[in-house]
């Protein structure tokens, strides 16, 4: 595997590519994809702030092939990625993801997937209505749950249901790092979960979107076959926006 660092060239940091980069994540995708043949890769973008409130973006990328060597666009760095890990060895990670949870669908094959932060909150509302069967509030949005609450259960102030909802998040997101921690070799010592946004596509369509959540924290290898393995593979769906590149180093 090769770890590279792509970087704009310096005289595209102030023009319209830069901008054109920062709003259309699928279109970055298209864009590395051209430093590549038809091999697999994923990405991650990071933003360092610099003085007088500009910024410099730059793109991670993990791949099965080194790039190719010249590149109008950007400025590459690359090396070899082979970590070599024990088992119990501590490491400082972070991660953007799209983190879904399936939920069956009365009359359909398939378990539709849902973003697991709404997910968590309309299932916490529904449950404070007593609401058992989710499609007959599947239109309903959630403004509208949490008005029903605060009009039709005794004691709840706004204040109180977002502290609810927000443990309520806290806990799904715990959830879903913990699920795929156990499936893939590690284990979570801790972490904290932020910068949750919708990241929309207006290229595909005006209403196609998906959220990311950033994971930062410590982990611990407990399987480095089975983890390095998803590593490479990288971690939950949307991969091609930009999701799933785990960032390791050793804790100390």
């Amino acid at each position: 595997m090769f770890l590279s660092k792509f970087s704009l060239k310096t005289p595209l940091q102030q023009n319209q590519l830069h901008l054109i980069l920062s709003q259309q994540v699928y279109g970055l995708h298209r864009l590395l994809k051209q430093a590549f043949n038809d091999s697999f890769y994923l990405f991650r973008e990071e933003v360092i702030q610099s003085i007088g409130n500009n910024s410099q973006r730059l793109y991670y990328v993990l791949s099965t092939e080194e790039p190719k060597p010249n590149n109008d666009v950007f400025d590459v760095e690359t090396k070899r990625f082979e970590p070599h890990l024990l088992v119990d060895q501590q490491l400082e990670f972070r991660v953007r993801v799209n983190p879904v949870v399936a939920r069956k669908t009365p009359g359909k094959k398939n378990s539709p997937r849902h973003d697991v932060v709404m997910d968590a909150q309309r299932q916490h509302l529904m449950n404070l209505l007593n609401i058992t069967d989710a499609f007959s509030v599947k239109n309903v949005k959630k403004s509208e749950l949490k008005e029903r609450v605060l009009t039709e259960v005794k004691g709840y102030t706004a204040r109180d249901l977002d502290s609810e909802l927000k443990t309520a998040t806290e806990n799904a997101l715990k959830t879903w790092l913990d699920n795929k921690a156990k499936k893939h070799g590690f284990e979570c010592l801790s972490f904290q979960a932020d910068g949750y946004q919708w990241q929309s596509l207006p290229e595909k369509d005006r209403r196609a979107g998906f959220s990311t959540v950033d994971y930062q924290g410590i982990l611990k290898v407990t399987e480095p076959q089975a983890f390095l393995a998803q590593l490479y593979k990288g971690f939950g769906p949307s991969k091609a926006f930009g999701c799933g590149l785990m960032m390791i180093r050793p804790a100390w």
